[in-house]
């Protein structure tokens, strides 16, 4: 599958749909390459997995170059085509999906200067990323609290607009349980992670000492992962004095390839 072992490959188009000078870039039978895109001055940019996370490189003078390594992901299994986890600006700039720990973040890569940089948004789940190649960045985005909705933001001001929500009411918030990413030992001295929503009810308090009914539950998969975006049948049984923990079980995607070949 293209998340165990994928190449890419270059050449030159004729005219006619021939390809001629073909080479491989990079990938094998244990690497995972994603994305591959050609930045706006012309080198071949894409993400693979050479580390055990899904980090990002380009092909620069005939040698393959780190542009963003760090240990969380920026790739993720590709089940359709079409994924974008990173999108090119102006003046050198990258904004990429950053996945750590079960929670996501855009991060803005100065490529021409090797600095990396957080952009603060309300959000901790994006389907994708687009950009208008200078300044604004698009993406569907969703944290615990607040339902998918379709984004724009201009990154010289940090800005986000909603260009479209998917749900139309606003929802108490004093009702709504945030996930907390943890983490517990588990078989074969590996660590599981998974994501704890406590009970969470402003009309209620629990008595002193009392813990609350816990539901465990567990996604499909195994090449996914739970996602922090609100569900409301989360917050049904959480309004309600119980407590969830959604497991990403050892397989699920997000904590690198130490816990996805698990």
């Amino acid at each position: 599958m293209p998340w165990d072992g994928t190449e890419l490959w270059a050449g030159e188009l004729s005219r006619d749909g021939r390809i001629s000078n073909a080479h491989r870039i990079a990938g094998g039978p244990v690497e995972s390459i994603f994305q591959p895109e050609w930045s706006p001055d012309g080198s071949l940019f894409f993400i693979s997995d050479r580390t055990g996370w899904w980090n990002l490189y380009a092909e620069l003078s005939g040698k393959v170059v780190p542009v963003f390594e760090t240990e969380a992901e920026i790739g993720v299994p590709q089940w359709i085509f079409g994924y974008a986890r990173y999108a090119f600006l102006s003046g050198g700039r990258i904004a990429c999906i950053l996945d750590k720990n079960g929670f996501e973040y855009v991060v803005l890569v100065d490529a021409n200067h090797s600095k990396t940089q957080a952009i603060e948004l309300p959000y901790s789940v994006f389907g994708g990323i687009r950009s208008d190649g200078l300044d604004t960045l698009f993406f569907p985005a969703a944290s615990g609290v607040t339902a998918a909705e379709v984004v724009s933001i201009r990154v010289s001001d940090r800005t986000p607009g909603v260009l479209k929500r998917s749900l139309a009411v606003t929802l108490d918030r004093g009702y709504l349980s945030e996930p907390e990413a943890i983490e517990f030992p588990t078989s074969n001295g590996q660590t599981a992670h998974a994501l704890f929503y406590a009970p969470k009810n402003k009309d209620f308090t629990a008595p002193a000492g009392e813990r609350p009914p816990l539901l465990v539950i567990s996604h499909g998969g195994p090449t996914s992962a739970t996602s922090p975006a609100l569900r409301l049948a989360v917050q049904y049984w959480t309004s309600r004095g119980f407590a969830i923990v959604d497991v990403n079980y050892g397989g699920s995607t997000g904590y690198g390839a130490h816990i996805a070949s698990a």
